[in-house]
């Protein structure tokens, strides 16, 4: 093991787990929400070298630029503007499924989100029409990149219902 890397993001609900506010989704490319991940809003990131060394990083784009890939492009949930950003960071705007290099899975729930893949270079799909695509023959599986497919999400909002107590 070389290090071990302590991301610390803010205690909040809106962000359960650090995929809620990144998801590396191809090797130059992550979906991200802008206030945490490039401005560091309550957060950074501390790198523990194995050789007793830590180096401190205030944000965790500074971490990603300079200890995984120099080239990382950012492709902002909500294109980073407000209230867009925020809005679809909770509909999980950052939290897809690579299922390899340049196709991810998420929700179908943020719409201006798709605008910045798009501009990204990825085409989106939704799950139904590429099932039938591959059923028909018109694609292959192992054809398929730069592609953000979207599945149903009309559960998702529901399910992050606020409780009373």
């Amino acid at each position: 093991m070389k290090n071990v890397v302590q991301i610390n993001i803010p205690h909040d609900r809106s962000y359960m787990h650090i995929d809620t506010i990144f998801t590396q989704i191809n090797n130059n490319h992550i979906v991200a929400f802008k206030p945490i991940v490039v401005d560091g809003l309550g957060s950074n990131v501390e790198v523990h070298k194995s050789n007793g060394t830590s180096i401190f990083y205030s944000s965790i784009r500074d971490f990603l630029v300079n200890e995984i890939n120099p080239n990382m492009q950012f492709i902002l949930s909500g294109k980073g503007e407000s209230p867009y950003q925020e809005r679809e960071q909770w509909t999980d705007g950052c939290n897809l499924v690579a299922i390899k290099p340049g196709v991810a899975l998420t929700y179908d729930r943020n719409p201006v989100t798709e605008k910045a893949f798009k501009k990204a270079g990825y085409n989106i799909i939704h799950a139904r029409k590429l099932l039938a695509d591959f059923k028909s023959g018109k694609a292959k599986p192992e054809d398929i990149e730069n592609t953000i497919i979207n599945l149903p999400s009309n559960e998702l909002s529901r399910a992050r219902a606020v409780r009373t107590v």
